[in-house]
């Protein structure tokens, strides 16, 4: 029998990929989302922990990418969410990105939809993927963004003691869009062990964990 429901979004590639994996192994059936072909790789890597896996390949910057996740869910129970945008869909002016990402847009509009299944079922863990900081120029008012979100949403949970938590894992430096200046070193947080933290962090139902790059 399946430890429940886990709801993975940018499931493709990086933190989101792994998240997964770390899902199917803990034994959670999954519906993952990614507008990448990789998340059918995806779907194979997590089938080997004998996990159900719902694929649904859909852009989640757009309001039917949103309402097509929402469809494959339906009303079954979650358990957990755990939502990594991929910040790379800013626009730009004469080459400078700026903005807030519209993926980022989007991961609060279903974090806010899916939510309410949780509150009415009394339990949940919620994992915010998300920049640490401002510091880099494409990534920052995502980060901004993202992060009082989750404060907000937080504080509204807070009432309802720890049936539904919220945790932020906070990555510093930020992982860049593709194409993007580093503005120094090229080291971001290794995925792998970003989601292991992240995970244990989620269970924990703490509210946040900052995991930075290691230099070799």
């Amino acid at each position: 029998m399946a430890a429940g429901l886990a709801v993975i979004t940018g499931a493709a590639t990086g933190v989101g990929y792994f998240l997964a994996r770390l899902a199917a192994e803990t034994g959670y059936d999954l519906v993952i989302s990614d507008e990448d072909t990789l998340i059918y790789g995806t779907v194979s890597d997590c089938l080997h922990y004998g996990a159900d896996v719902l694929p649904v390949q859909a852009c989640l910057s757009t309001a039917r990418g949103i309402d097509d996740l929402l469809e494959a869910v339906g009303d079954r129970p979650v358990d957990i969410i755990c939502a990594a945008p991929h910040l790379d869909d800013i626009g730009a002016i004469e080459g400078e990105p700026h903005g807030i990402a519209p993926s980022a847009v989007g991961c609060s509009h279903l974090i806010r939809n899916m939510i309410e299944l949780m509150i009415v079922g009394g339990r949940g863990r919620i994992l915010l993927a998300s920049p640490r900081s401002a510091a880099a120029p494409a990534t920052a008012d995502s980060a901004l963004f993202l992060n009082r979100f989750a404060d907000s949403l937080r504080e509204r949970l807070a009432g309802g003691g720890d049936s539904v938590t919220l945790t932020t894992l906070l990555l510093d430096p930020p992982v860049q869009p593709r194409g993007a200046e580093m503005g120094g070193s090229t080291a971001t947080p290794d995925p792998a062990e970003a989601a292991r933290l992240g995970w244990k962090a989620l269970a924990a139902g703490n509210p946040s964990i900052i995991v930075r790059a290691t230099h070799h």
